[in-house]
């Protein structure tokens, strides 16, 4: 009987520790963990920045925990707002319930560096988490874009120039071009504005022309300065070419009696989908032939050799060439030395036979 009492007493002991050990484990805190997002690191100044922040408990859960919640913004400022409410760093923000909440964060002066989280459980336990964070000054992109990337001297190319903002801060802009020779005109502008001469633009698309003035392949530089102080520049490859041109000359050779004059056509072959008015020059040199002039079609003036004309705009004429002076049968050659008003040359040498 008494080794029964014994074994009964031994149990009610062994069970009487487990139930203190389970009473013990019971009395441990909750633990739980932190973590936030925000899908980016980088944002403009003023730019409202959303942060989910996470709160999860951690098993066995063993207590319902309220949260308070501090937030801090270093080497940056700015402030909170939970649900419409405005907080400043530092500031207590209590009875803060597990799962997500949205913090937004508006960042007021130009910096890098982090916002810590920092949750304090009501058990007691505290943990924080970081996010990393630059603000930057309102910024932004501008394209040129040019319908064409060579055209001829004088002639104009069309063109446009796209701002868009990047923050909420009220830009404006000024611009320049550089490097070419050459003046734009604007849709919105009356003026002609010449190289290295500031203009406004404003966001959004501006269109206008370009025309260069000097044959070049030097590349147009464009510069915007927006009134914060950003700036952008762009680059554009762009070539300025001659109005090149060739003349068809007939007879090819020339050959008469040599006390008659020689007739002549000739036939200026000029660039295609020229929007300008182009005037032509012309005067001749000869080898052989003595002293010569020629008369133009339309002209009653005769131009001696190796004095220049204006034959005018037409691409296509007839002319004379005679002997001055003492007349006799000469065989030589005869060089037509053609100018258009923007510079351009072309020289063509014929064969002269004076006979007898």
């Amino acid at each position: 009987m008494k080794k029964i009492l014994v074994l009964i007493s031994l149990t009610l002991l062994i069970v009487s520790c487990e139930e203190s050990e389970i009473d013990i484990q019971k009395l441990e805190p909750t633990d739980f963990k932190i973590t936030v997002n925000s899908g980016k690191e980088s944002f403009i100044i003023n730019e409202t920045i959303e942060y989910n922040l996470l709160i999860e408990p951690i098993k066995p859960i063993t207590e319902k925990l309220t949260y308070t919640l501090k937030l801090f913004d270093n080497g940056i400022q700015g402030e909170f707002s939970i649900n419409g409410n405005t907080y400043l760093p530092e500031e207590s923000i209590t009875s803060l319930q597990e799962g997500y909440t949205s913090i937004k964060y508006t960042g007021n002066k130009i910096g890098s560096g982090d916002i810590v989280f920092e949750i304090t459980a009501s058990n007691g336990i505290s943990k924080s988490v970081s996010a990393p964070i630059t603000i930057q000054n309102t910024d932004f992109d501008f394209e040129v874009l040019f319908d064409k990337s060579k055209n001829y001297i004088h002639e104009k190319t069309s063109f446009n120039i796209i701002i868009e903002k990047r923050g909420i801060e009220p830009l404006t802009y000024k611009a320049y071009f550089k490097n070419i020779e050459g003046k734009i005109e604007l849709d919105e502008q009356d003026e002609t504005i010449l190289q290295n001469r500031r203009f406004d633009l404003s966001e959004g698309i501006t269109f206008g022309e370009f025309t260069g003035t000097l044959v070049q392949e030097d590349d147009i530089e464009f510069v915007v300065e927006a009134s914060n102080g950003s700036i952008k520049t762009q680059t554009i490859n762009f070539k300025t070419l001659l109005t090149d041109f060739e003349v068809v000359m007939t007879p090819d050779p020339m050959t008469n009696f040599y006390l008659s004059d020689l007739n002549f056509t000739y036939l200026i072959q000029r660039p295609e989908n020229l929007e300008q008015e182009i005037e032509y020059y012309l005067y001749i040199t000869s080898i052989g032939l003595g002293s010569l002039m020629y008369t133009i079609q339309g002209s009653e003036n005769s131009t001696i050799q190796g004095f220049e004309r204006n034959i005018g705009n037409r691409i296509s004429n007839e002319g004379e060439l005679m002997q001055l002076g003492r007349i006799s049968p000469r065989k030589g050659t005869v060089t037509f030395h053609f100018r258009d008003s923007n510079g351009a040359t072309y020289e063509k040498t014929i064969d002269v036979d004076y006979y007898k």
